[in-house]
Formats: structure tokens, sequence, C-alpha cells
């Protein structure tokens, strides 16, 4: 604990008491204190992994803030508030205590303790670093020279017993401002970053579709895709830090359940050998990282990435632009689906990862794992469009179009493309089998003939299904689950 002081925003210094804790990978601030100093900052909830796993939410703001060290230096911090950063601490007088240890009793102490205003993590290690030290016999206290000042270190009362343990991982920051504007977009959509827009393309969206146009290629097998930058991005500081604390809060959990672990490692596995990610040759070559937790879907588990997770200040997303949405309205997909005699539905298998991403970009998707049988972590990559980053909706639509387009197909399939495909469901309908088949056929080959594969076809006919697969299987649903009547089913 030190004393040191705190700018309001009048421009006064006061006295705070900060706490270092090298325990925490975020600093805090209390509630109470901010709103003292009337220091504002931007809504969002704290996501916050405790010790014994267990994750608690809370309602904060992300504050910046000026703090005064020992030595005068000026120096700005960025956290987060919460009501409680930390329990008090028993008040220590160390001009008195110090003496009690030869090597301590000429430093610039004073007296410390009390309810925790400010906790500083290993956010701002730059601070922490520990440029000189002072050490006495074993089980003596030491004394740390750091940025900040002088911190003694060490157990003040004899004969204490360990009860309570602290472990404080901020694992996610979900900003509050336009919340409402997400939920109404959430609603109308299957997930984020796919909702319908209308209306004129800003100068950001025009320039995205410029990019896409101009740098989206066909490879051998697949097509090449890359990642929508602001402009002046990508500016990201490199985040291993923070990759390592969660990779640590992860093994941590795949020690108390390892049901969780061996599914988990079955999904990562599966990753790596379908071609998705790779460990890259030279590992320094990685410039950002993306921490990563699992999520069950039913019996199966997958693992997901964390683009929206902030470093500094500064999540990846951040530096993304998401690209207009390009996909029809789903109410009038699902109408032209119900809209004559024969309907079909299919969707494209894994359809982010079959586009293979710009090596340059791949740098800025990186991660850490580590194998059961080793004990450091080593740098892996994402070679393929990621699932959360903000732009992929936007990324792999256009480039579905634009291979349908460079197939050379009838202008009706491109644009049946264009008005049929929500993401990554193919809906469609027509009047008779042929007519269904002359469709679905063209479109299915276009995209088979560049590594993506419609799957999961079903249709209310059984002559689109022999035609469209014989991979027909017996045990059917007596009724499509949208527009009634005998349906078929197949897998490819």
């Amino acid at each position: 604990m030190m004393r040191l002081e705190i700018q309001a925003a009048d421009g006064n210094w006061r006295l705070a008491n900060v706490f270092i804790d090298e325990g925490s990978d975020s600093t805090l601030m209390r509630s109470a204190f901010a709103t003292s100093l009337k220091i504002k900052g931007t809504s969002q909830i704290l996501e916050i992994d405790g010790a014994g796993g267990v994750v608690n939410r809370h309602r904060s703001r992300r504050v910046q803030f000026q703090l005064r060290t020992e030595s005068g230096e000026i120096v700005t911090l960025e956290g987060s508030t919460m009501k409680i950063v930390a329990s008090p601490t028993p008040i220590t007088d160390w001009n008195q205590m110090k003496n009690k240890w030869p090597h301590l009793r000429d430093l610039p102490t004073g007296e410390v303790g009390g309810k925790v205003d400010i906790l500083i993590g290993t956010d701002h290690t730059h601070l922490l670093a520990v440029k000189e030290t002072r050490e006495g016999k074993d089980y003596e206290r030491i004394a740390s020279r750091t940025r900040l000042g002088w911190i003694i270190r060490g157990v003040t009362t004899k004969h204490t017993t360990v009860t309570a343990v602290r472990v404080c991982t901020i694992s996610c920051r979900i900003p509050l401002d336009g919340l409402t504007v997400q939920m109404r977009r959430f609603c109308d959509t299957e997930a984020f970053g796919t909702e319908f827009q209308t209306g004129c393309l800003s100068p950001e969206d025009n320039r995205a579709l410029a990019i896409m146009k101009k740098k989206t290629q066909k490879l051998d097998i697949g097509y090449e895709v890359l990642i929508i930058w602001k402009e002046e991005e990508p500016n990201l500081i490199n985040n291993r830090q923070l990759a390592e604390n969660r990779l640590k809060s992860l093994l941590k959990r795949f020690e108390r359940n390892s049901k969780f672990e061996e599914d988990y490692r079955r999904a990562m596995q599966k990753t790596f050998d379908h071609g998705y990610a790779s460990r890259p040759l030279d590992p320094a070559s990685a410039k950002y990282f993306l921490t990563h937790h699992g999520v069950y879907k039913g019996p199966n588990l997958r693992f997901v990435f964390d683009t929206a997770a902030p470093f500094r200040g500064k999540s990846l997303n951040d530096a993304i632009v998401s690209g207009p949405a390009l996909q029809p309205a789903l109410a009038t997909v699902l109408s032209r689906f119900r809209q004559d005699e024969i309907a079909w539905a299919s969707d494209i298998e894994a359809m982010f990862s079959r586009f293979r991403l710009n090596a340059e970009d791949a740098n800025y998707f990186c991660f850490l794992w580590r194998e059961k049988e080793t004990h450091e972590p080593v740098v892996c990559r994402m070679d393929r469009l990621p699932f959360g980053a903000s732009c992929s909706p936007f990324v792999a639509i256009h480039t579905v179009r634009q291979i349908v387009r460079d197939a050379g197909v009838e202008e009706r399939i491109i644009t049946a493309t264009r008005d049929q495909m929500y993401v990554d469901d193919y809906l469609g309908s027509a009047p008779s089998v042929p007519a269904t088949l002359s469709e679905a056929l063209v479109v299915k080959t276009a995209l088979a003939n560049v590594d993506l594969n419609l799957q999961r076809w079903i249709s209310n006919s059984r002559e689109f299904m022999l035609g469209i697969s014989t991979d027909i299987p017996e045990d059917q649903p007596a009724t499509h689950p949208l527009i009634g009547g005998v349906d078929e089913r197949c897998s490819a």
C-alpha cells in the first residue's frame, strides 16, 4: 500500500490509498472516490474472474486519471471503477516499524493503510518494474523501488494464518453506450454483425467495399480475404501479457474440470487438423493476441475468440471497420422461401473458416496454446477468417457474391444468390423441380469449385433431393418445419 496524490477534475490533488496488486491484470478505482474527484468515463460492464473460478459482473466506468509519484513525476493511468476494489488493509506506521530492520531504516516512508481507493494491476507493469531492492534476513520485510516509489512488502503481524486469497482477472469489458441499439440489432438478427441496413452508405462503408473489390484474390484453392482496418490502423499494442493471463485462468479451469479440458483440446485439435490455424515459423511475427474461451453448443464445445477484449483501453475490433450489412432482410428471405410450391434450404459448412486470411493480417490474429505434454505456451495463428472479428460477416458475404460472379453464371443466379442467401443460409423456392435444380445445382457447383460446401439440404420434394444428392437418409421427419408437407433431408 502507498499514499500518492491523484488529480481531480478541477485540477486539485488529493491523497489516495494506492494498493499494488500483481495478482490483478487490471487497474481499478473505487467508484465513490472517482465520484468525489468528479472523474467521468465510459459506461461498461466488467466480467471479473476471481479466486476459485468465480465470475462476477459489475457496472463500471472506464476512466483515465493522473497520479503523482513519490519523486514528483506525473503519470497517466487508465482503469475501471468498482464499488469495492479490495478489502481495507491494516493501518501501518512504517516510520516506526521500519526501525526493526536495519536495511529499511533510511527509506522515506509514512503511515499507510485503510480503505483502498486505487488498485494498480499488471496492466501498468512499466510503473511496477523493480529498479532497486532492499533485502534482510529470511522472513524479514523487503522493499522495492519502482517508478511509483518505495514499496515495502511482507506480513506485518506474527502468527498470521492465511484464510483468504485474491485473484482478479478482468476478462471482459462491455461498453454500455448504445446498448439499446445493440440489443435491438441483436433481436432483429441471428448474431451481431449481420443486421440488415438500408439507406445511403457512409464513406467508411464505401471504402470497405472498394478494398474488398480490389484486394480479394482467387487462389488455386479457395479465396484469400483481408481484414478491413480503419484508417491509420492497425495501431495496436502487443497484448501477449493479457493472453498469458487468460490462458493461465483457462488451464486452472482444466485442472478443476477434466471433461471440459478434454472437449476443449479436441475442439482445438480439430482447428489445427482442418488447417484453420497453425504455428508460425517465427513466433516473433505475432503482433496481437486473441484470448479464447469455450462455449458448449449442445453436447459439443467450440472455443471462441474474444476480439472485443480491450488492452490498454483498446480492443482488436476497435481498429476494424464492420462494413455495410449486405444480406437482405430476414423477413424477405423467408417470404421468398414460402412463395412457390417447391422449397429448399441449405447452409455453407464452416463458411468463415473456408476463406484464407491474408498473411499480414493473420499476424494480428494470434493466440497462445499449451499442449498437454508441454509446460510452456506456444504461439499459434488463425489462418482463416475468424468468427468474432466485426468485419467477418461483411467480408464473407461479399466474397460469396464475388465467387458466384466470377463463376460466370447467368444474371438470374447472381440475383438469386444475393436475394436468397442470409449470411451462410441458402433458402429458395420455385414452381417446379426443374426450376429449382436449374438454380440450386449451379450455386452448389460454383461454391464447391472454391472449397465451399453447401450441406444439410432439406426440401419438401424427394425428386429435388435426388437431383441435388443421392445421399438421402431413410428416417425423415414427416413435415417441413416452415412450409409443411413431406420433406427430405441430406447431408451434402
